[in-house]
């Protein structure tokens, strides 16, 4: 942005001294929140509060998160990051709003450079176990077809029950 003009001064200090609120100043200016909030500092003024408006006295609850139902790729998290720095950058931000959008950039981050290439390889793992255990399955089947005695054909059969349950381990 250019520098600012004396008379740019002059009207900003006029809006602050009349008590006008910041994100109506920010939107006169079409300046950001923090930019505003350095120069107003830097003229020895004092930074208007926000607009808030209050709806009700009683407090309120947080609402439980509830979990997600797919997992975001790796490309719509990326594409997320990019819109929460696009608005970031958006005139008239509360700090509050700025603190929350550099909060979600910072855990996109998390989630695309940690999470998400360990959810993979757990993923990739589980893919490997399941495959493993129908090789350990199959196995057993051919050794159920070859059993001589009922005993070894039922010691195989509560084998095959087990894996089929999930459990692991053979029977001692």
């Amino acid at each position: 942005m250019p520098n600012w003009t004396r008379e740019e001064e002059i009207t900003l200090t006029s809006m602050v001294r009349k008590g006008k609120p910041i994100e109506e100043i920010c939107k006169y200016f079409n300046r950001s929140q923090e930019a505003m909030r350095m120069k107003i500092r830097r003229l020895g003024l004092t930074v208007p509060a926000e607009n808030k408006v209050t709806t009700s006295t009683t407090t309120t609850r947080v609402k439980p998160i509830k979990p997600a139902k797919e997992i975001p790729s790796a490309e719509e998290a990326v594409k997320l990051w990019y819109g929460a720095v696009d608005h970031l950058n958006q005139p008239g931000l509360s700090p509050l709003e700025v603190k929350r959008l550099r909060l979600l950039l910072s855990a996109l981050k998390q989630y695309v450079t940690n999470i998400l290439p360990a959810y993979e390889k757990y993923t990739e793992l589980e893919k490997r176990l399941e495959k493993l255990e129908n090789s350990i399955k199959a196995h057993y089947e051919m050794q159920l077809v070859k059993a001589e005695t009922a005993e070894e054909r039922e010691r195989i059969k509560r084998i095959i029950e087990r894996l089929e349950g999930g459990e692991r381990g053979e029977e001692k």
